[in-house]
């Protein structure tokens, strides 16, 4: 049996506890439960990107099993006032408020926040099987986003995703919808030549080679072929997208 309690200055507050017999992990119990808690302290304490987290969380969560497969989870979360690194080419997204609630083996996910000068919101649910996922839908709507650097474009638009897994596989049925891009005059640098990118890392005996051309002659099929067994697919349609530019 593991109990932590923990009192922050500001007033937060963090309870963890976690029960259990060797001959029954089936059964075991584990609740975390935050309250007004500030995670500036704890965020040098998390590997990677975790370090930037930030903002104040509410969370009240109980996990009954071990087994990923057949582990019972519920709860609430919310961040307030959060800020979530994305990813280094998108940014951080800041004044995020975020809520989760999983219950009766579905979750369900709000985000709302500014992400450089512009504001995101997303939506998702996802029926659970055991911890993971099976599927899902998303919608996320972009108001005048504009990535890291100021010669990327300001995007407006929303995505409608459908995702499903079958086995190891995931499918992702994305609809973009409404979009209006804006290319800055501000000139940016030199794009990189078509084709597959030098710095991935390939598994086996593969190794980068750099196609002349992404198809060849007039009919061409395109000079890589998509992988025999891919653990994610996803489907793009593009509609109603107008982009605006000073240059062609």
């Amino acid at each position: 049996k593991v109990a932590i309690n923990g009192d922050e200055t500001g007033g937060g507050k963090l309870q963890i506890t976690a029960e259990s017999r060797k001959d029954d992990l089936a059964h075991a119990k584990a609740a975390i439960v935050a309250t007004k808690l500030d995670l500036a302290p704890l965020v040098p304490l998390l590997p990677g990107p975790a370090g930037g987290l930030g903002g104040h969380l509410d969370a009240n969560f109980q996990l009954v099993g071990t087994d990923p497969r057949t582990a019972q989870l519920g709860g609430t979360l919310a961040l307030t006032e959060g800020r979530i690194p994305i990813a280094p080419v998108i940014g951080t997204l800041f004044h995020g408020d975020l809520k989760i609630e999983v219950k009766d083996k579905k979750v369900a996910v709000r985000l709302v926040g500014k992400l450089g000068k512009g504001d995101i919101m997303l939506t998702a649910d996802a029926p659970l099987d055991g911890l993971s996922p099976t599927g899902g839908t998303a919608k996320l709507t972009i108001h005048k986003v504009q990535l890291i650097g100021t010669t990327e474009p300001i995007i407006d638009g929303t995505v409608d995703a459908n995702l499903a897994r079958v086995d190891n596989k995931w499918t992702a049925n994305l609809n973009v919808d409404h979009a209006h891009v804006v290319i800055p005059d501000t000139k940016g640098e030199k794009l990189a030549p078509v084709g597959a990118p030098p710095d991935l890392v390939y598994k086996g005996g593969a190794k980068h080679v750099q196609p002349a051309s992404q198809v060849q002659g007039e009919n061409g099929t395109p000079a890589r072929k998509p992988p025999t067994n891919p653990i994610f697919v996803a489907n793009i349609t593009i509609k109603n997208t107008h982009v605006e530019s000073t240059e062609v």
